[in-house]
């Protein structure tokens, strides 16, 4: 039996697995990973679900952000817009909850970009 933080781990890695390694948004796609979080710690996860979403390009999904949410999204074990909605609609205690979630799996994302996706030097 696997623990949560071992599952957010485990999806997390997979998401950044099939990334492709030799892309050159890797680099706007690892930045936005060590932005998310303290964006969530200082704004609120309503508002950086927002902001995330606000800074996609309509009808590109290899955006950094776009991209970057919908793989938070899937370690987080939910859909995008059920993300989006329940950033902005849950109650507090769950809201809370979904906060505490979004915070470990975006450290897991961060950890596995940063591992995988930098460029040798």
């Amino acid at each position: 039996m696997n623990t949560i933080n071992q599952k957010l781990a485990q999806r997390a890695h997979e998401r950044i697995y099939v990334r492709p390694k030799a892309n050159d948004k890797n680099d706007e796609y690892l930045s936005f990973c060590k932005k998310f979080p303290a964006l969530v710690h200082n704004c609120g996860l309503a508002q950086a679900v927002a902001f995330a979403k606000t800074k996609a390009p309509k009808g590109n999904q290899e955006d950094k952000t776009e991209g970057y949410l919908a793989d938070l999204a899937s370690v987080v074990d939910m859909g995008q817009d059920e993300l989006e909605e329940e950033a902005r609609k849950a109650p507090l205690s769950a809201y809370q909850n979904l906060t505490r979630r979004v915070i470990a799996s975006a450290a897991w994302l961060q950890l596995y970009a940063d591992a995988m996706l930098k460029e040798d030097t």
